[in-house]
């Protein structure tokens, strides 16, 4: 396959991308654009701009890191159209995602598959829907795949300046989102079973360490917290740990949530330092944990299942047919799928087939990443390369971290990952279909 073809679906991923912001745009609701998270980094953005600082309610920003605030400002160059601005710089980042999508499938195999993952990466609509949306999957899901590209180059020809921009990518995606955190140490773990590159592990926990140190050191003399950011044990106090009271005490979740969220408390407690009630927070919560681990255990992976819902919706909340932040994931607890379908469409007949349109390209993706997978581990008897299995190891990590919460979005940084697997169920197919004609 001629590497030029590429070049069809770069303007196919740009097409596709710009129609959808055409509804916000078109329309002049960019309030569409914007999510409950969304309005926080706005306000940390100015906070850095005007006052130098990142904070929020008078105290220091411990949960969110600044990358994606930081990133934000580069809507000013677009004048009074700042936030249209940012969603565009967006969308011309999840081109050339697409395109390192390519690349990545050329590294593990061969043009014809990457040009196959790069079309599926180019029409999945929980991506390209994240470009219009003022939030830090986009950027944060481009700088990681990066690091995955020259991370997973330094598997076939280690050379130390790889590794090293490996590392300062990684770093820098952990400022977009902390779970890079986690991306990094199992890329570092990855080294060890590599001999040829297990004589740089050090040199890329090095440069890892170097990135992320300034950011706790001004958490601990800002904030009186002691790690980078306290994002894995506050979305645990905030939404685990109230659907096992829930369970335990047969009190509605949401209440919980709200009575837990008391920032004023935590103020007249502490003063201007967050970092003490994030403390007490985490050692709530892993008490909690302890005390009932089976229950616990129930709760996380039966919510890591939305983790896998098609995502088509974001598309429909861009173009105004459908609204979301109703408490839709409350409903799928309480009542199950069918019920949280219902709630979330508000009982429209047109926005579900709308819906059940959109869930078509996912669940085809689905079902190639499987057959890909199957044959793959059948022709290879699991004896695959270390960087598969580094991508493997990702994609389990990212499906359990979420746990009670995990929604479609958290799926959008592993979309590459998936579609190189539906690209090798194609190449397969389309492989054995050729050898039996």
């Amino acid at each position: 396959m001629p590497r030029s073809r590429i070049v069809y679906v770069l303007i196919l991923a740009a097409v596709v991308r710009l129609a959808i912001f055409a509804g916000p745009w078109r329309s002049g609701n960019t309030e569409r654009m914007f999510t409950p998270d969304s309005m926080e980094y706005l306000r940390l953005s100015h906070s850095i701009l005007e006052e130098f600082h990142f904070e929020q309610h008078g105290r220091a920003e411990i949960f969110r890191t600044p990358g994606y605030p930081l990133f934000m400002l580069s809507g000013i160059l677009f004048g009074k159209h700042t936030w249209l601005g940012v969603a565009l710089v967006q969308i011309g980042l999840d081109v050339l995602l697409v395109y390192l999508t390519f690349r990545l499938g050329c590294a593990l195999s061969t043009p014809r598959l990457g040009w196959w993952a790069a079309l599926f990466q180019a029409i999945t609509p929980v991506s390209a829907a994240a470009c219009s949306r003022l939030l830090s999957d986009n950027l944060y899901t481009f700088l990681f795949l990066l690091a995955m590209l020259l991370f997973i180059r330094s598997f076939q020809a280690a050379k130390p300046w790889r590794v090293i921009l490996a590392g300062v990518t990684i770093a820098a995606a952990c400022y977009v989102r902390p779970v890079g955190l986690v991306m990094a140490t199992l890329m570092f773990v990855s080294m060890l079973f590599v001999q040829s590159l297990r004589k740089y592990s050090l040199v890329f926990a090095v440069v890892l360490f170097l990135g992320v140190a300034p950011w706790v050191a001004r958490n601990a003399l800002e904030a009186k917290y002691w790690g980078f950011s306290s994002f894995a044990s506050d979305s645990a106090y905030y939404y685990a740990l109230p659907e096992l009271k829930a369970r335990r005490e047969g009190i509605p979740a949401e209440l919980i949530r709200l009575r837990a969220d008391d920032r004023r408390r935590d103020a007249r407690r502490d003063g201007a330092y967050p970092g003490p009630a994030a403390h007490r927070r985490a050692a709530e919560v892993a008490k909690a944990i302890r005390a009932d681990l089976p229950g616990y255990m129930a709760i996380h992976f039966k919510g890591c299942a939305g983790f896998w819902l098609p995502g088509g919706t974001d598309v429909l909340e861009l173009w105004g047919v459908t609204t979301g932040q109703r408490g839709t994931v409350d409903v799928l607890h309480r009542e199950g799928i069918l019920a949280a379908v219902r709630h979330y469409f508000g009982g429209s007949t047109g926005a579900i087939v709308l819906g059940m349109a959109m869930a078509v390209i996912p669940l085809v993706q689905y079902l190639l990443a499987g057959v890909g997978v199957v044959a793959g581990s059948l022709q290879t008897r699991l004896r695959l390369p270390p960087e598969v299995w580094l991508l493997v190891a990702i994609v389990v990590v990212t499906v359990v971290l979420p746990g009670p919460f995990g929604l479609p979005r958290y799926r959008i940084p592993v979309m590459p990952i998936l579609n190189l697997a539906a690209a090798a169920g194609v190449v397969y197919l389309s492989d054995r279909r050729r050898k039996q004609e």
